[in-house]
């Protein structure tokens, strides 16, 4: 009776292990999901924020996997020195992704300034901005008494030639301004 107990439970372990691997999900498709960021600026680095690789199994169950570094071909990451559009490959357990990305010189704005459309004064009077403006690739920004050179703004307190200067997002300008003294009759 015990050899039969014993063979009856071992015959029970062994279906079970059968029944338990035939069970088991199969591997039925793998998918890539690219990063969300594929434009970069010459100086940047790679940011492979939302990219993953999903494992889809027979039974509808997914498993994801979020791409890092390690898993690319380091001869395909640009060294973002250079403009360009580059591919990016990489591979994990068997399953080989790649990706394009675009590396482009960095924007840089144009700039010219516009004085105010006052340039001369009478003693006592305050500066007036009005028409002084900043182009940006054209795009007019007012000048505010905030992008002036305090120390160059005059007191209007004498008469004179003065230069006023200002800045705005490190383009540097300036105005001439002419302070004369009020016309006394004699």
């Amino acid at each position: 009776m015990k050899k039969r107990l014993g063979f009856l439970l071992v015959a029970l372990l062994i279906v079970s292990v059968l029944m338990l691997t035939a069970c088991k999900a199969k591997l039925v498709d793998t998918q890539f999901t690219a990063p969300t960021k594929t434009t970069y600026q010459v100086g940047e680095s790679l940011n492979l924020s939302g990219s993953k690789i999903t494992y889809v199994y027979s039974d509808d169950s997914t498993v994801d996997v979020t791409v890092t570094s390690d898993m690319l071909v380091s001869t395909s990451v640009p060294d973002f020195t250079t403009a360009g559009t580059f591919t990016v490959k990489g591979t994990h357990e068997g399953y080989d992704f790649e990706f394009t990305i675009t590396v482009e010189q960095p924007h840089v704005p144009t700039y010219s300034f516009v004085a105010p459309t006052k340039t001369k004064y009478l003693v006592g009077e305050t500066l007036d901005l009005a028409g002084a403006q900043v182009l940006v690739d054209n795009e007019p920004v007012a000048v505010t008494a905030d992008m002036l050179d305090a120390a160059t703004v005059p007191a209007f307190d004498t008469a004179g030639t003065f230069t006023v200067t200002g800045s705005y997002q490190g383009y540097a300008f300036s105005f001439t301004i002419t302070v004369e003294a009020p016309y006394v009759p004699t």
